[in-house]
């Protein structure tokens, strides 16, 4: 029997969590490769596609898979260090869960809109402009800025391979940078951004489940068990 001194926090199993990462990671990848072209805010053309609920389907799928894999996104905390893991696990959390309402919006509205209100999709028009613009970009920001936070105690404690870690960072700050047709940055940068955050994201939800337990079990300030007590 295990002593009990040694303990799995609750809803972090690496056996349960860690796919959900893995599966995220090329879902998030998937949902910028296949864009039906366009910019963001989504042409006319782009949103009245076939294609283009499926896709954004995708990257629902994304936010609710690493809703359920951060559990397993266990990292040490340095010397006086705890408060960036603590605010990028809330800040990861609150900008997957609100990103995820944008997505189904631009999934499942944006469609409509393309057909019976083009207008509203126009890159001036009242969505894709303050005060609404900044509601709709907000969540990418946080989402970004806490896998940003995440990625820097990682890379810092080496508790997840260090090269997915800079992935994931480098990843968070490209996909957030302002896009085409509303800001500067051609489209293409934010696809390479999302496939090496996906990448980043997969790396780690594949690295060795042991690994993650034995930093579970740091953090926690427990004493693993001897082998057979």
């Amino acid at each position: 029997m295990a002593s009990p001194t040694t303990a799995q926090a609750p809803g972090r199993s690496p056996g349960t969590t860690s796919p959900a990462n893995a599966a995220a990671g090329v879902c998030f990848a998937l949902f910028f490769l296949l864009h039906p072209g366009g910019g963001d805010p989504p042409t006319v053309a782009a949103a009245g596609a076939a294609f283009y609920t499926p896709e954004h389907g995708l990257g629902l799928a994304a936010m609710a898979l690493m809703l359920l894999g951060l559990s397993a996104l266990a990292v040490p905390l340095p010397p006086g260090g705890g408060w960036p893991t603590r605010a990028g696990y809330a800040l990861a959390f609150v900008g997957a869960y609100l990103l995820g309402g944008v997505l189904f919006f631009d999934a499942f509205i944006s469609p409509v809109l393309a057909r019976h209100a083009p207008a509203l999709l126009d890159p001036t028009g009242p969505l894709n402009t303050p005060p609404v613009l900044l509601a709709l970009a907000l969540p990418g920001v946080v989402w970004g800025l806490g896998y940003l936070l995440l990625a820097g105690v990682a890379l810092r404690g080496a508790s997840l391979p260090r090269p997915a870690s800079a992935l994931v960072a480098a990843g968070a700050l490209l996909v957030n940078l302002p896009p085409e047709p509303v800001g500067p940055v051609p489209l293409w940068v934010l696809v390479a951004g999302a496939v090496l955050f996906g990448v980043g994201l997969t790396w780690w939800g594949l690295a060795p489940p042991a690994r993650r337990a034995s930093t579970l079990v740091g953090r926690a300030g427990l004493t693993p068990a001897a082998p057979g007590a």
